[in-house]
């Protein structure tokens, strides 16, 4: 009898350690997209923020026309966690490897912004949104 209440024990704590895990999966993927740079000359930009809550930010900068001191596309990747409030993906870059965010979601564009930088490793922008601006590029949202 006792080793009975033992297992029905443990299923339970075991269920109760499980299903948070499974919803927050669940938000996760509920809200999981990739924002895409339109084509241009500058940069291609992919945001993917995948359905396990973490996100990977890949950017890849052309040489300006001209410049003849540089001649190959620099890439660069970035990677961290992402979450959501009741209206906000935030985004939280790793602590060793992540980029200047003040540079890449500057205010001083003539387009209008709509990321947050909340701190040097955190962004947040609203769940509606239909397209970012990443280092002055407009980004559009991609369904998964």
């Amino acid at each position: 009898m006792k080793k009975r209440q033992t297992r029905l024990l443990l299923v339970l704590l075991l269920s109760m350690i499980i299903a948070p895990a499974c919803n927050t999966f669940k938000h996760g993927a509920e809200h999981a997209t990739v924002f895409q740079s339109y084509p241009n000359s500058q940069a291609d930009i992919r945001l993917d923020l995948k359905e396990n809550l973490r996100f990977n930010y890949d950017m890849t900068i052309y040489p300006e026309l001209g410049d003849t001191t540089q001649t190959d596309a620099e890439a660069f990747q970035f990677k961290g966690r992402w979450q959501t409030d009741n209206e906000n993906y935030i985004l939280r870059f790793r602590r060793r490897n992540h980029p200047d965010l003040y540079a890449l979601f500057s205010q001083g564009t003539h387009l209008e912004v709509n990321v947050k930088v909340l701190s040097e490793r955190r962004v947040s922008f609203p769940l509606d949104v239909e397209e970012i601006i990443v280092w002055g590029i407009r980004c559009y949202r991609e369904e998964k």
